[in-house]
């Protein structure tokens, strides 16, 4: 299943699109992005896509799409550069280093932390010089992320439909449609809760 979630004003998740595939492929990609283009953003500039790299996913933005400049921009989940950094190099603190250098705002700390891993593991220094900047660091991103790392709104989505992924298809578009339903139900009564008691 691939999923589309954003983050309303409230820092809240809110489901956008969901499309059941055979696999993930650069296809299935292009398509799903193509239907959320034309369906959601619907020509809203400024709209940044955060995903894990996925070949698939990268090739489908290249390939067109309004997630690339000046439409929009694509950026990379920093949880899995730093899984995959950590993959190879099997140590906690350069991958706390790494997960730093990601996360930083400033230019000159994100610098100082960058020397700090070549300091300590020039290869690892390199490994993480490959990798476009402004994809996966904060401080180059350009605003983009507006602060957000991570694809833990997707995550969070997948913890709402979990179980229903290995159902027939028409229950799965069934409990997907009652759980997302449920999830802004929920949703609705806690925000009367707060009117109710002068919290908003």
């Amino acid at each position: 299943m691939l999923i589309a979630a954003a983050m309303d004003g409230n820092q809240q998740v809110l489901p956008l699109a969901f499309a059941i595939m055979d696999d993930e492929s650069t296809s299935s990609w292009k398509w799903f992005l193509t239907l959320l283009s034309r369906h959601v953003i619907r020509g809203r500039r400024g709209v940044c896509l955060i995903s894990d790299r996925h070949p698939g996913i990268i090739k489908a933005v290249r390939e067109g799409s309004d997630f690339v400049s000046p439409h929009g921009a694509h950026r990379y989940c920093l949880r899995p550069v730093c899984s995959n950094f950590n993959t190879h190099y099997k140590n906690v603190i350069l991958k706390d280093l790494c997960w730093r250098a990601g996360s930083e705002y400033q230019i000159r700390k994100f610098n100082r932390i960058m020397e700090e891993i070549k300091s300590q593991n020039i290869a690892a220094f390199e490994f993480l010089d490959k990798i476009n900047k402004e994809k996966w660091t904060a401080s180059h991103d350009g605003g983009w992320r507006t602060g957000i790392l991570t694809t833990n709104m997707s995550e969070c989505i997948n913890g709402v439909l979990k179980g229903a992924r290995r159902l027939p298809l028409t229950a799965i578009v069934e409990i997907t449609l009652v759980r997302t339903v449920n999830y802004f139900v929920t949703r609705e009564r806690r925000s009367h809760a707060m009117v109710a008691n002068g919290q908003l």
